[in-house]
């Protein structure tokens, strides 16, 4: 029973790692459908927060990004709860797989870029 419970807390932690704000709040309440499919958005995080500017660092991020296929978006925003994340939008899932699996872990500014691929979250209207 304990190994399921480990597990069990292991597998929310990761979740809730993917999500931000409300959603986070949300997940860890039990809100959000499990085996939801992948997206075409990769989550990045541990980037450098404070040693680069914001511009620079959405245009470091594309030109990186961008080799493994179209980017159609970067979203990397510096407030206190989104600083040191980026959020990739590439055209289709397969792409967004691929950068992932090439550039997790890769060393951006000094640090080891961290990859996820995004997932849908479906909030439930009613409440």
């Amino acid at each position: 029973m304990a190994q399921v419970l480990v597990s069990l807390s292991i597998e929310k932690s990761i979740n809730i790692q993917l999500l931000t704000g409300i959603q986070a709040t949300r997940a860890a309440a039990g809100t959000r459908k499990p085996n939801l499919p992948p997206n075409q958005t990769l989550y990045v995080s541990n980037l450098p927060a404070s040693k680069i500017q914001k511009e620079d660092l959405r245009r470091s991020l594309y030109i990186l990004f961008s080799t493994y296929g179209p980017v159609l978006d970067v979203v990397a925003l510096r407030t206190m709860k989104m600083r040191g994340q980026a959020h990739i939008v590439y055209r289709d899932v397969q792409t967004a797989t691929q950068a992932m699996r090439a550039l997790q872990g890769f060393e951006f500014f000094g640090k080891d870029m961290v990859c996820h691929l995004g997932s849908v979250v479906l909030l439930d209207k009613t409440s």
